[in-house]
């Protein structure tokens, strides 16, 4: 008659904790795929300079756009404090805003910003980019959609 050998500890040990691991690998697994965030997208759909060729200067100048912002998570929601908007040409800023204003955003919802920038937020941005766009724009560069 022949005897099994006995089960080692260190085996009965490491058959334990490997099981333990694995549904804690799997529970942490489904966690991270449920709640993980995604970013909010941003998207704009209307782009305007008005008025930039206008004799009174880049004073009656405005820059009108439209952007939408998505928020694709199903169970967090997006607390905006605060936004703030830059336009840049030829690598240097000419116009911005402080804030626009600040909202809340629920779950897989979609928010449209529409903001104007006038002459008074980008003065003193006459130079050189004001330039660019003007002589760009008599060149026929980008002439759809301005005014």
């Amino acid at each position: 008659m022949l005897k099994e050998p006995p089960v080692r500890p260190t085996k009965l040990h490491f058959a334990i904790c490997f099981t333990v691991l694995l549904f804690m690998g799997l529970i942490a697994l489904i966690c991270w795929l449920s709640l993980r965030p995604s970013r909010p997208e941003f998207q704009i759909h209307h782009f305007t300079i008005v008025g930039l060729g206008q004799a009174d200067g880049f004073e009656s100048t405005r820059i009108v756009f439209n952007v939408s912002v998505r928020n694709p998570n199903r169970r967090l929601r997006i607390s905006y404090e605060s936004l703030s908007a830059s336009v840049y040409y030829g690598g240097e800023r000419i116009g911005s805003t402080p804030s626009l204003y600040s909202f809340d955003q629920p779950p897989e919802n979609t928010s449209y910003v529409h903001h104007v920038l006038t002459g008074g937020v980008m003065a003193g941005n006459y130079g050189q980019p004001w330039m660019e766009i003007v002589s760009d724009r008599a060149q026929g560069w980008w002439t759809s959609g301005w005014s």
